[in-house]
């Protein structure tokens, strides 16, 4: 299955948000940055099942609700930007 991960920061409102396919599962008050001694890992390997991930993108902004409807696509997803 694919699914549409989204994770937004909003420092203005000092929220944080996880968006999967077009739920936002949770909304929660930043905590700021943390450090540890651990590497920051996308994706996951465990055992014998892998997740594939396609494609990151990353935004030094928020993106506007139609800029996530455009991205998540009714589940068929599409690049930004999204005129090529």
């Amino acid at each position: 299955d694919w699914h549409f991960v989204l994770f937004s920061h909003d420092s203005i409102n000092n929220e944080m948000k996880l968006q999967i396919d077009e739920s936002v599962l949770t909304e929660y008050p930043s905590f700021g940055p943390v450090v540890s001694p651990h590497p920051f890992l996308i994706g996951l390997l465990e055992g014998n099942t892998q997740f594939a991930i396609d494609e990151i993108g990353f935004w030094k902004r928020l993106l506007t609700t139609e800029e996530k409807a455009t991205l998540y696509n009714s589940g068929s997803g599409l690049s930004y930007p999204f005129g090529l």
